[in-house]
């Protein structure tokens, strides 16, 4: 008797599916925040280093700032994605890549009128264009920031908390 009433007011687990598709709207949500700092950051870049060092090479050192942004906001709200393994990490990862690439053109070409040369260019690592490593860095960001997150949980009398105040 205690049962069945525990099972009628305690709730249901939800169905595998509605688990994944709310895990894809936290990745979606999340990607949409990255994206948003990054827009903030190359118009941060376009605004005070471009004008000291040149276009080329405020992109070359915004790489590695914006690589470094995109673990930021991984490691804060990568806990918030409840990515059961690596699997699901990567899989996170792989998603943030293929809206990264698809936003990338669509926006770049498409609205600021970027040439396919121009994205060619930053793509060639013979020629010192250093953007291959940003899709490096956005697949294996789930995964860094969690083993980031793990490290700081280790660390007595510290706290990834601190971080946010």
């Amino acid at each position: 008797m205690i049962s069945e009433i525990q099972s009628t007011i305690r709730p249901k687990r939800a169905e595998p599916r509605f688990r994944a598709l709310r895990s894809l709207e936290t990745a979606l949500v999340v990607w949409l925040i990255m994206i948003g700092v990054e827009a903030v950051h190359g118009l941060l870049r376009t605004t005070f280093l471009v004008p000291v060092v040149g276009d080329f090479r405020a992109r070359q050192i915004g790489m590695f700032i914006g690589s470094a942004l995109i673990l930021l906001v991984a490691y804060v709200f990568v806990d918030w994605l409840h990515a059961p393994d690596r699997k699901s990490l990567m899989l996170v990862g792989l998603l943030w890549l293929a809206l990264t690439v698809a936003f990338e053109i669509g926006f770049g070409h498409f609205v600021l009128w970027r040439s396919w040369e121009s994205f060619a260019n930053e793509y060639n690592l013979v020629r010192g264009g250093l953007l291959p490593f940003g899709p490096v860095v956005v697949v294996f960001s789930p995964l860094i920031a969690t083993w980031l997150r793990k490290l700081n949980r280790q660390r007595p009398g510290w706290s990834s908390d601190n971080l946010l105040g």
